[in-house]
């Protein structure tokens, strides 16, 4: 692997990571700020379980395509 390539790796990480960071602190506020306040408990709980199973949905897609397009 060529310095470019690690450059560019580096780059996108630093990048995922404060894209990340950001979403992960605003995105629980901004919901909370969209109901009224003795609803905020359930609100979040919703949407972290939404998320939760988006997320495993996205990793289960990651690894069948990783089992189906392997490099190895």
């Amino acid at each position: 692997m060529g310095q470019d390539f690690l450059a560019a790796a580096f780059f996108l990480f630093m990048l995922y990571g404060a894209h990340y960071g950001a979403m992960t602190a605003v995105q629980p506020a901004y919901v909370a700020d969209l109901v009224k306040p003795h609803s905020r408990a359930f609100a979040s709980g919703i949407f972290q379980a939404v998320f939760g199973f988006a997320a495993f949905g996205a990793s289960s897609a990651a690894g069948l395509l990783w089992q189906a397009v392997s490099p190895a």
